[in-house]
């Protein structure tokens, strides 16, 4: 009782439901920053009093202080952790529904598609903590473009994107295997946002993001959006186990099936250059031996 006491006065808690096609909403849950708890409404027999200090002489000692009944319950709610087995894929799920697609065909051109809500609008009716919602989020990078309005981008968005970031660094003779200033992230957001590109400027956070290393990761504090804030983060690190791991997953979900040796030579060419042989060492060998693994369990 007393660590669901500190939960409640020191955290930002909230009452969340998702909202059906047919604009009916699910079963309501409890939330605090990271942790979901299922409802329950329990009925009790026993006489319930919510009280509050009463008013008392200046003089009067502590105990003697007196409590002034305010109001009586008939019920309470108790709360239940929820599983948290398959909670990512099922709030990805929601967001898959939720979102409309940016394929790299709409660069340029955005879909004419209805205001969606912002990122809070979004994740607010999902329900599960802030936590899991920022990791889906995160996962598919999805992003904003505009107040109200928000995309998830298609694989063959992200491998085009991904592409001219590798352009765009090869030509401004940025190491992307290297730390860089927020400045230089900052300035490749903007120049990928221009007519050469005419990226939305929030999807290079959504693709930066998460390939950072766990120590720059801890070192934002604030995010302006679409950008990376110079005052948060001095200077950023890619990740290479999660950018590989990344990189290997977008280039699969859009060709699908490949041949080994084609999988290797196309990762080789969307990575660092050295990053390469170390990959071609160790860890491409995993990633290839994973690959094999799903190519065997697809189906033809």
């Amino acid at each position: 009782m007393g660590d669901c006491l500190y939960v409640l006065r020191n955290t930002r808690c909230k009452f969340k439901s998702a909202t059906t096609t047919a604009g009916e909403s699910t079963e309501t849950v409890f939330c605090t920053p990271d942790k979901t708890y299922s409802l329950r409404q329990v009925q009790t027999s026993n006489t319930l009093l919510v009280a509050s200090p009463a008013e008392s002489p200046k003089r009067q000692s502590i105990e003697e202080q007196n409590l002034l009944a305010t109001s009586q319950c008939g019920s309470t709610l108790e709360l239940t952790p929820a599983p948290t087995e398959g909670v990512q894929g099922v709030a990805i799920a929601h967001l898959l529904r939720s979102l409309p697609t940016m394929s790299a065909a709409d660069i340029g051109d955005p879909p004419n598609v209805p205001s969606n809500g912002s990122k809070s609008d979004i994740l607010n009716d999902i329900p599960f903590c802030d936590a899991d919602c920022e990791r889906a989020w995160k996962d598919l990078r999805c992003f904003g473009d505009g107040p109200k309005l928000c995309f998830r981008p298609s694989p063959d968005l992200l491998l085009h994107a991904w592409k001219d970031i590798q352009i765009l660094a090869s030509s401004c003779d940025i190491d992307l295997s290297k730390p860089k200033s927020a400045k230089t992230s900052w300035n490749m957001a903007e120049q990928l946002g221009r007519h050469d590109f005419e990226w939305p400027l929030p999807l290079f956070e959504a693709i930066c993001r998460p390939l950072l290393t766990d120590k720059c990761q801890t070192k934002i504090d604030t995010w302006v959006p679409g950008f990376f804030s110079p005052v948060a983060l001095g200077c950023i690190t890619l990740s290479q186990p999660a950018t590989i791991q990344w990189v290997s997953k977008v280039l699969l979900e859009v060709h699908g099936r490949m041949k080994t040796e084609d999988f290797r030579r196309d990762l080789a060419d969307l990575l660092p250059e050295k990053w390469r042989n170390d990959v071609a060492k160790s860890t491409l060998t995993f990633i290839v031996c994973l690959h094999l693994l799903l190519e065997s369990q697809s189906p033809g």
